[in-house]
């Protein structure tokens, strides 16, 4: 079964929402790492979760969050090289699909001092770097994360200069110390946040980043064939349709307001934090 069997209702939408759930859910495993909480990590998604990423999904079935991991770090790769997220439409419409878990508001400050920038060419550069650097760390542990292994594999990775600056950081920074890979995967989950929010994506930000200026973002994982990970799901399967994600033509339905039914697509209830537009939140 390929990508295309097992989620039919794939478009830009669903990219955004799988990328958003995925940022999200890779900030609460490491902070789980780091403050020894591994039994509050979980080694899959629910069905609800693998729905709303365009999956035709069996109730009660739990999916594989690595093969999502590896999917939405080859989309964000090319955002990275486009320059620009999918169309403000398909952002507002995954905000609709998608309720972050709550904010921690934990503070950073006392991690490292070293500023980082937040305009949007930069934050798609940070997303793309955590995933690909979280995945290398997981691979070895796929759907098995919540062990003492991974997290001491996770607490090894510190940055150097030279991916620090990939992920906004500022170029004066000392090349002889390393940088805190937690620090980065915070502030991408606060970056997918501000962009959901805003409901748009700044092009204007990305002018003159081409290709060859993006730095430290590999495509090392896409020889990895991992559409065979959910072969084993079997049953009945939810309706894009009839659930009134997606309508005939699987376009997205834009709700104009909430409604009972849209709980069930919520990881958790939606975060307090304000995000005001051009507000450097990193600075």
């Amino acid at each position: 079964m390929s990508t295309c069997d097992d989620m039919p209702a794939l478009d830009d939408t669903r990219r955004v929402v799988r990328l958003a759930m995925v940022v999200d859910e890779v900030r609460r495993i490491a902070r789980a790492f780091r403050y020894d909480r591994i039994d509050e990590i979980r080694n899959g998604i629910s069905d609800k979760e693998f729905f709303i990423c365009g999956g035709a999904a069996v109730a009660g079935e739990s999916y594989s969050f690595y093969r999502q991991l590896v999917l939405a770090k080859r989309d964000v790769d090319a955002y990275s090289r486009r320059g620009i997220f999918p169309a403000a439409l398909s952002i507002k419409n995954a905000f609709k699909l998608y309720a972050f878990y709550p904010s921690d508001d934990e503070d950073l400050s006392p991690i490292e001092p070293a500023r980082v920038a937040a305009k949007d060419n930069c934050r798609l550069k940070r997303v793309a770097f955590v995933l690909k650097r979280f995945r290398r760390v997981i691979c070895a542990h796929k759907d098995a994360l919540a062990t003492c292994e991974a997290s001491l594999n996770f607490a090894k990775v510190q940055l150097s200069k030279q991916e620090f600056v990939a992920c906004g950081g500022h170029r004066t920074v000392s090349a002889k110390i390393t940088f805190s890979f937690y620090r980065q995967i915070v502030l991408a989950c606060r970056d997918m946040r501000a962009i959901l929010v805003r409901g748009r994506h700044c092009k204007a930000d990305a002018k003159g980043h081409v290709v060859s200026q993006i730095q430290c973002i590999s495509s090392d994982e896409d020889e990895e064939d991992v559409d065979a990970i959910d072969l084993n799901k079997t049953g009945p399967t939810h309706s894009l349709v009839d659930d009134g994600i997606v309508s005939e033509d699987a376009t997205c339905v834009v709700e104009t307001e909430s409604t009972p039914e849209d709980d069930l697509y919520e990881s958790d209830a939606p975060s307090n934090d304000s995000v005001e537009e051009g507000e450097d939140l990193f600075e």
